[in-house]
């Protein structure tokens, strides 16, 4: 987000919810989550889709480090694809 057109553009497609997934749960997503809450997004780290190369160890920090800073919510793939189903109907 920082130093790119990124929350410019994902606006301008009238985007307000930002889900995250990848890999170092205790840095790049951390990151990623506050850029993304700073720049006032709905902000959602899928638990089981991100990871650390720290290990469980690295990943659980880095959602503790999330929920300490509020910088987002929580949720599973599940959930995620349960909310998507019902904005389909």
């Amino acid at each position: 987000f920082v130093d790119t057109p990124l929350a410019d553009l994902l606006r301008h497609h009238g985007i307000e919810d930002v889900y995250l997934t990848g890999i170092n749960t205790d840095y790049c997503i951390f990151a990623t989550a506050l850029d993304a809450f700073y720049a006032r997004f709905n902000v959602m780290v899928v638990e089981d889709g991100v990871s650390s190369v720290g290990g469980r160890i690295g990943h659980e920090q880095g959602l503790d480090m999330i929920r300490k800073f509020g910088c987002a919510d929580i949720v599973t793939a599940r959930e995620v694809l349960d909310e998507l189903l019902l904005v389909e109907k």
